[in-house]
C-alpha cells in the first residue's frame, strides 16, 4: 500500500512518520524499535523515492491559478456525471456546501484517484485514453472546494435540480 502514488500523494511526511515510528511487525512479538529522528527521515526519505514525488502540502489555500486549472479539468471529466455547475447529473452533486464543510483536499484528490467502490466513481489515475495525475486531482480538489464559496451557507435550506443533484 506504501508504494501507489495516489497514498503516497495522500500521506504527508507526518502521517508516514507517525506510521513508522507506532509500526509492529505482524510476525514478531516486539516492536522494530524506534529509529532516532534521524534514521526516520531517510526512510520517510527513502518511500517517497518510490513514486518520485515530494511529500504534499499539508495544509494550502487553493491559489487560483489551481482551481482555474481545475475547473478546466472539470469540464471534460467530471460534467457529464456530476453536472456542468456541480450539482449533480447521473452523479452526485459536489457544490453542496453541507458536503464541501465536511470533506478534505486529500479526501477528494483519493476519490478522484481511487474513485468509490461500489459506485460509478471510477479510479481516474487508471484511464487509459485520458488519466488524472496527482497534481490534478489536487487541482480538481481546489476547484470543488472553491464551489462552496459560490452557494448557501452549510446547512441552509436546499433544492432539488431538475438533473436530481441539490442546491
Amino acid at each position: 500500500m506504501l508504494n501507489t502514488v495516489p497514498f503516497l500523494a495522500w500521506a504527508d511526511d507526518g502521517y508516514l512518520a507517525t506510521r513508522i515510528r507506532r509500526h509492529r511487525s505482524p510476525k514478531a512479538k516486539a516492536t522494530i524499535g524506534t529509529p532516532s529522528d534521524e534514521d526516520l527521515h531517510a526512510i520517510i526519505d527513502y518511500v517517497r523515492t518510490w513514486d518520485g514525488m515530494a511529500a504534499p502540502p499539508v495544509a494550502r489555500v487553493a491559489d487560483e491559478a489551481a482551481v482555474e486549472r481545475g475547473r478546466a479539468l472539470y469540464g471534460p471529466r467530471c460534467a457529464e456525471c456530476h453536472g456542468e455547475d456541480g450539482y449533480g447529473k447521473t452523479g452526485p452533486g459536489l457544490a453542496n456546501t453541507d458536503f464541501l464543510a465536511l470533506v478534505t483536499r486529500p479526501f477528494l484528490a483519493m476519490t478522484i484517484l481511487e474513485g468509490r467502490k461500489g459506485t460509478p466513481m471510477r479510479a481516474w489515475h487508471t484511464e487509459k485514453k485520458n488519466p488524472v495525475g496527482v497534481r490534478e486531482a489536487f487541482d480538481l480538489a481546489d476547484y470543488l472546494l472553491s464551489l462552496g464559496d459560490l452557494g448557501a451557507e452549510p446547512g441552509a435550506e436546499t433544492t432539488t435540480s431538475a438533473s436530481g443533484g441539490t442546491r
